[in-house]
């Protein structure tokens, strides 16, 4: 399961200050390095990296757990709304 793209996303989750963790922070993450990335993969991999993260290191920290977890609808809405490099998928992902 874990590719680079969920290694990058994943060390992101982990190792940045919680203040610094938004939807469009964990874009930018993804930009940088595979800007032609489909949505769908992407919504994939930031999840599967957000349960991990959840799951492992966040395990006994609530507000932590719930930050990470907020993250995915504002993410999908960022890829939806806001974000045109990354390659669109043939359907609309309904929020």
């Amino acid at each position: 399961m874990p590719g680079q793209l969920f290694v990058k996303i994943y060390k992101f989750l982990t190792t940045s200050p919680l203040g610094y963790i938004t939807a469009f922070s964990v874009v930018y993450q993804v930009i940088e390095d595979e800007p032609w990335v489909e949505q769908d993969e992407l919504r994939r991999t930031v999840n599967d990296a957000i349960s991990v993260a959840t799951e492992n290191v966040y395990s006994r920290n609530i507000t932590a757990q719930n930050k990470l977890l907020r993250i995915l609808p504002k993410f999908v809405k960022a890829l939806v709304y806001g974000i045109c490099p990354i390659k669109p998928t043939l359907y609309w992902i309904q929020l």
